[in-house]
């Protein structure tokens, strides 16, 4: 469904082959469709070609270098080579120079060495506009199924009607339809004959189709149907799985006169000096929006402990200043080194301590590219460690480069498959060259799957 939406048509068909692998492309649709969240369009073309007109005028005035001023020569190269492709790119059509602008700028905004420049130098009014346009530069992939979302979703519907299929989403659709229906009343007396009660724990993650449901079965019921919702709203901000924290609130309001909430204000999990430290960070007003209070939490095992080797109390919370992602990573691996070194912190209630050990320690990174860092660092001071939730051999983008070659063999006359594999590591076609050779008489990259689609055959 998603190639046919998007291969009849030029501007959408560039948009696919430059928003990732065919299956990560296919993937994130997919993951669109099950949210049922819609994408709001991110991308401003006449903002993001005003932004990308003065970076490439640099490049047009000529001495790029003197615009560079300021930087080490590594890094004023590195800068150089990004500007000279949006220079390039300025010349394209919006949607042609939104991949390039994309691609190049990742590589630079966001390192360490994009943030450190000196102020006061010509090299940090160019990052200026370098970080104007970061601004107004989204991912192709967003700005392709903000593009596309609405006819996929009739598409896919579509699709499935005509396969006779349905998924969780459409079941969890088909029971509230139901019971807004004319004949709901039936559906909430079986469903209401057959549940006496609902227990709802993680109630955060709740979307709002399944608390119409909830709603309509259980609280909305004239006769005893109780509903125990059990959540936390300041974890509904991360929309976790497609939730929504205005469902939450929403269903709070909605309860709230049939009774008092019953608090949970007590935490087993940690010291009193943490829970101490978490109380004066979180009670800041505004902390989670307006809408969401913090209540303050007590500590549950007032005797739990952090110590010092020799007895001594050990800081609840240690703060690091630092500068940048490296930085940090090293200043985390040192702090961890300290805390499992020869005077270890000791973890316990009074008669149960024990010494901190390297599986009692976790580190949350931002994204796998921190994780990595961490690791590194960690490595460096002999730390032993593990990822958990490591991305698997089948996630890396090795396997899905090898994945979209495979498939490109198998279906050699697969124009979208054909373009997926050009683009690999097996062919580094570059973007801007795939349909040209597409289009192109020799052919001899075609020819050279066929070659490989037939070799498989025989040897099947």
């Amino acid at each position: 469904v998603l190639r046919r939406t998007v291969l009849p048509d030029d501007t959408l068909r560039e948009l696919y082959f430059a928003a990732g692998t065919a299956d990560s492309v296919e993937r994130a649709a997919l993951l669109m469709l099950q949210h049922r969240v819609p994408l709001v369009p991110t991308w401003d073309e006449a903002r993001f070609a005003l932004a990308l007109r003065p970076v490439a005028d640099l490049v047009g005035r000529g001495d790029v270098g003197a615009r560079l001023e300021g930087l080490h020569a590594s890094t004023r190269r590195a800068w150089e080579g990004v500007l000279e492709a949006l220079a390039g790119a300025a010349t394209e059509p919006p949607h042609r120079a939104l991949p390039i602008v994309h691609e190049r700028l990742a590589s630079l905004v966001g390192k360490d060495t994009f943030s450190s420049v000196r102020a006061g130098t010509a090299a940090a009014h160019t990052q200026r506009l370098l970080a104007d346009l970061a601004a107004v530069t989204p991912s192709p992939r967003i700005v392709l199924l903000a593009s596309i979302q609405g006819t996929l979703r009739a598409r896919f519907a579509a699709e499935k009607q005509a396969r006779g299929v349905v998924d969780f989403d459409d079941l969890l659709l088909a029971v509230r339809d139901a019971l807004e229906g004319e004949r709901g009343h039936l559906v909430q007396d079986q469903l209401r004959r057959r549940y006496r009660f609902a227990l709802i724990d993680e109630f955060q993650d709740t979307d709002d189709v399944q608390w119409a449901i909830f709603r309509r079965v259980f609280v909305e019921s004239r006769e005893p149907r109780p509903a125990y919702l059990i959540g936390d709203p300041k974890q509904a901000i991360y929309s976790f799985r497609g939730a929504d924290v205005a469902t939450y609130l929403a269903a709070r309001k909605h309860i709230l006169g049939r009774g008092d909430p019953l608090r949970l204000e007590e935490c087993f999990r940690a010291t009193p000096g943490l829970i101490g430290v978490y109380n004066r960070i979180f009670a800041e007003a505004g902390f989670f929006g307006d809408a969401i209070a913090y209540t303050e939490v007590r500590a549950g095992k007032e005797s739990l402990r952090l110590t010092r080797a020799d007895g001594a109390p050990a800081p609840a919370v240690v703060a690091l200043e630092v500068d940048g992602d490296a930085a940090l990573a090293e200043a985390i691996a040192s702090e961890v080194a300290r805390i499992l070194g020869p005077e270890p912190l000791v973890l316990g209630e009074p008669g149960q301590e024990a010494k901190v050990r390297a599986g009692d320690i976790f580190i949350l990174v931002r994204n796998r590219g921190g994780a990595a860092g961490v690791g590194r660092a960690l490595r460096a001071r002999g730390v032993p460690y593990t990822f958990y939730r490591q991305t698997g051999l089948y996630q890396s983008d090795e396997a899905a480069e090898l994945l979209a070659m495979l498939l490109a063999v198998a279906s050699p006359d697969d124009d979208a498959r054909r373009a997926a594999a050009y683009l690999t590591r097996f062919f580094s076609v570059p973007l801007g060259a795939v349909e040209r050779l597409q289009e192109s008489a020799s052919r001899e990259l075609e020819r050279r799957l066929y070659e490989l689609h037939q070799l498989a055959r025989a040897r099947r």
